[in-house]
């Protein structure tokens, strides 16, 4: 679901966790896409720690929130966006 946005941001999306003992902590990550300058930005953030984010290679906007989309489906951890980016993008540098 797409949440408010600020200033650059294209769309948001909150991920929350609930607590499953001995399983999971409760917890949230939220997907950030945002343009700025001539760029596109994709950020993850969870738990209110710093947020891990990358360039989207290209301008295509509408393909950016889509990948957004993949990685809040798959729920996809700030550590490994950079990772799944450059599989999903292999021309990325």
């Amino acid at each position: 679901m797409k949440g408010q946005t600020s200033d650059g941001e294209l769309a948001v999306l909150r991920r929350e966790f609930s607590e499953l003992a001995g399983l999971q902590a409760a917890g949230c990550i939220t997907y950030t896409l945002r343009k700025h300058a001539d760029a596109l930005y994709i950020a993850a953030q969870k738990n209110g720690l710093p947020a891990r984010e990358c360039i989207f290679p290209g301008q295509d906007a509408a393909q950016a929130e889509l990948l957004l989309c993949f990685l809040y489906e798959n729920a996809v951890s700030p550590q490994q966006i950079n990772d799944v980016i450059r599989d999903l993008y292999p021309g990325l540098r």
